[in-house]
């Protein structure tokens, strides 16, 4: 009876619409209603129209028929998904389901492929609530349900459409609750794919009800102003701080508002630099020899692909908009990677491909490649030779360099890692110094960098990055120098000698580092001697005044009313979270960083033996991850170090506590990491560390730098929740000799086929910042001089 009652209503409001009695926008200039009119053309009107449709059919008998195949090879698991019931909790891949099957139709004009479409998006239009804890399915049902309803309007009944629009309607104004008044925690992410996805969802759906529904103006409205701010603030060498899988994600939707924006509110944002530049950060990722499954290297939260959501489409859209030759190669290339199909490419590809523009020839590519904003560098030694050598390596800000310094809070990068200073190297078909991919407790000693007095980067040891930690004491590596040098002939000696090409880059990652560690100096420098050696230097200054303790939450002992989540948050509405000293006695600061977005509900408190030092409420207006400081208290070994809470909100979370003083000293250590695959075959033979997976192996030589006796080992090290295969890493430490407070550790990296033979008579030396190395591989022999301090490389 209720939902009965409901269709009539609706009805009547379809009616009361289609009169023209829905209200304008206010607060608009005159010219912004004007373009705004155009949202009140006809349906179909989302991206594909009837004249499009038209060019559409035209294209798949001749340029886009290799689509058109592909996504036709797709259609049949399309079709028995439609006919299957709704899953009892709904995802986004029924969500994405609705659109794929009325393009199916809009191209066939099949009756079937009619009938499978209107029976999903029904199916949608009457399902259960969506759950308000994975908003991620509510930007794809958005979207979906607004795209099947605009592109199956003309076909609908009126009962039809007031059910699917009233649903729409009722989710949409939902939505925008949530992110209004409701102050969902991703309304100010503008780097995060939650947000991102959900504004460009609820867009949509303003624009299929615009003219039937008195709220689409206000939707769209505060669509539009969090869009703006995306466009604004999106890095602009292309990259995404979110990684490229979830980069693609981002710009998915990015690409999908730019779309919408153009076709139908007359606003243009295709100029942004960071849309022009995103074709080349996917080309520089893709690996030698690249398979359907892992083709890309990647840092933060990403397998070795990005086919969770393109990338094809968006790179399609980039060369049609950019005349981009590369974009299109490449999105032509991932495409048939693949058997058959088009996966998550779907119709989009097939929107989006412009044939005119001719791909480029892989030959003519840069082997070298800076992303300035968030300062990435790939750089290779070939494009055509598969068994060409790959080093990736990152040492940005966490927020990139444009934002970090000023930000007052994190815009959404929250899927990085506390890698700052790592690098990735494949060669000869294989992934030989790795990255754990994608996991949710982020930790500095998953990565092929390094730990400073045992302890990782700011950021770690939490579940996902602990970016207010990262504000709070200004994480700020960055890339000082990077330059790629051809290979050269000169005269010494009257004799005629040849220069190697190299890649030479500088990273100073002082700042990933809790000021409280007593680091004052980590510069590191990788030369990329062409075609196979990376040689990583390390110069260090580091005092022993300076001790940092870290307690993840899971970590922590739980009391009244508090309780461990299934991630390991500590979670409930009053109680205390505890731990008992176990450092070296001094004066400290305590921090505690948590999730509370409901200012002035709770209270709390830090307490050392039962004595409170510090209280407070949360008062943040902007952001729901806080960090607190205390002020300064003494320690004693075994002292009750406790946070206390009463009141709590529902979504409250203490996610890390550390203890931190600049005047109790530590051991001043310093350890190299470097992490291979779990199925590498390891050994260390005669000074030398070698990794074998394959026909490759990558010989390891710490030749500058060593704690004597050696005490480097390699060592099974486990993955914390891992999403990925890489549940753990064959690690191999390298301690580091710290003497009068420096350290230069120098390590040597060669990428071999297995058939091939290795380095020998390897010899170096080095002093204040001065390096010798020579070594040889069969008669062949390199020797350079290397200055560190002014960059400069003179081979011998």
């Amino acid at each position: 009876m209720v939902f009965a009652k409901r269709i009539i209503f609706l009805s009547v409001l379809l009616v009361l619409s289609a009169c023209g009695r829905v209200k304008e926008p206010s607060g608009l200039a005159p010219a912004d209603i004007e373009r705004l009119k155009m949202l009140g053309n006809p349906h179909p009107r989302l991206l594909v129209t009837v004249e499009s449709q038209e060019k559409l059919k035209s294209a798949i008998q001749s340029s886009h028929q290799w689509l058109w195949e592909r996504f036709l090879q797709d259609l049949p698991e399309d079709l028995a998904s439609a006919e299957k019931p709704l899953p009892g909790e709904l995802d986004r891949g029924v969500a994405d389901l609705a659109p794929r099957l009325c393009f199916a139709w809009l191209i066939t004009g099949d009756p079937a492929h009619l009938q499978a479409a209107k029976s999903h998006l029904l199916k949608l239009a009457q399902s259960q609530p969506w759950d308000p804890e994975n908003d991620l399915i509510h930007g794809h049902l958005l979207q979906g349900i607004a795209l099947a309803y605009d592109w199956l309007y003309p076909v609908l009944s009126q009962e039809e459409r007031a059910l699917v629009a009233g649903r729409l309607g009722q989710e949409a104004e939902s939505e925008y609750q949530r992110m209004t008044t409701g102050r969902v925690w991703y309304h100010n992410q503008y780097f995060q794919n939650h947000g991102i996805s959900n504004f460009c969802g609820l867009s949509y759906a303003s624009a299929a009800l615009w003219g039937e529904n008195d709220s689409a103006w206000k939707w769209l409205e505060n669509c539009e102003k969090f869009m703006a701010k995306v466009y604004e603030t999106l890095p602009k060498d292309g990259t995404s701080l979110e990684g490229l899988s979830y980069g693609a994600y981002d710009f998915e939707y990015i690409l999908r508002f730019a779309e919408l924006s153009k076709s139908l509110l007359g606003r243009d944002y295709y100029d942004t630099p960071g849309l022009k530049e995103m074709p080349a950060w996917y080309l520089h990722s893709l690996v030698p020899a690249p398979t359907e499954a892992e083709w890309a290297v990647t840092f933060g939260d990403a397998p070795r692909h990005s086919n969770w959501h393109g990338p094809e489409p968006q790179l399609f859209l980039a060369a049609a908009k950019y005349r981009d030759p590369q974009a299109q190669w490449l999105a032509r290339f991932l495409i048939n990677l693949r058997e058959s199909g088009l996966a998550s490419a779907s119709f989009w590809a097939i929107l989006w491909y412009d044939p005119e523009v001719e791909p480029a020839d892989p030959a003519t590519f840069p082997t070298f490649h800076h992303f300035t904003e968030n300062d990435q560098v790939m750089m290779r030694s070939s494009w055509t030779d598969p068994q060409a050598m790959l080093v990736a390596l990152k040492c940005g800000p966490f927020m990139g360099k444009t934002y970090s310094k000023t930000a007052e809070w994190d815009w959404g990068t929250n899927h990085q890692d506390p890698d700052a200073g790592s690098f990735q190297i494949c060669a000869y078909g294989q992934y030989l110094a790795i990255d754990p991919l994608y996991t949710s407790f982020k930790r500095t000693s998953n990565h092929n960098t390094v730990l400073i007095k045992g302890q990782g980067q700011l950021g770690g040891d939490v579940q996902w990055m602990g970016v207010a930690e990262c504000l709070e004491f200004k994480h700020y590596p960055e890339i000082l120098y990077a330059d790629s040098i051809p290979a050269g002939e000169f005269e010494k000696n009257g004799r005629e000698m040849f220069a190697a090409a190299y890649d030479y880059v500088v990273g100073d990652v002082t700042r990933a580092y809790h000021p409280a560690l007593g680091l004052k100096k980590f510069l590191r420098h990788y030369l990329f001697i062409k075609p196979d050696i990376l040689i990583v230097a390390d110069d260090i200054e580091l005092d022993s005044a300076g001790v940092l303790c870290t307690f993840a939450s899971n970590e922590l002992e739980v009391s009244g009313g508090l309780d461990h989540s299934r991630e390991g948050y500590v979670v409930g509405k009053e109680g205390e979270a505890y731990t008992l000293f176990n450092g070296k006695p001094g004066k400290y600061k305590i921090t505690a960083n948590y999730l509370d977005n409901f200012p002035g509900a709770g209270s709390y408190s830090l307490a050392v033996d039962g004595k409170t030092i510090h209280s407070w409420k949360t008062d943040s207006p902007e952001t729901d991850n806080i960090l607190i400081v205390s002020p300064e208290v003494e320690l004693a070994y075994g002292s009750r170090i406790s946070f206390l809470g009463t009141e709590l909100p529902h979504n409250f979370r203490l996610i890390k506590m550390t203890a931190f003083s600049t005047e109790v000293t530590s051991d001043p250590t310093v350890e190299w990491l470097l992490h291979v695959d779990p199925l590498a075959e390891v050994n260390k033979n005669s000074g030398r560390f070698e990794a074998s997976l394959g026909e490759a192996v990558l010989e390891v030589f710490p030749v500058i730098g060593r704690v004597l006796p050696p005490s480097e080992k390699w060592e099974r090290f486990p993955i914390l929740r891992p999403h990925e295969r890489i549940r753990e890493t064959n690690r191999l430490v390298v301690p580091a000799k710290v003497d009068n407070s420096k350290a230069m550790n120098v390590v040597l990296l060669r990428a071999r086929g297995k058939s091939e033979p290795g380095i020998n008579r390897i010899s170096a030396n080095g002093d204040n910042g001065l390096i010798n190395l020579s070594w040889e591989i069969k008669d062949k022999k390199t020797a350079f001089d290397w200055d560190l301090q002014n960059r400069k490389i003179e081979f011998k």
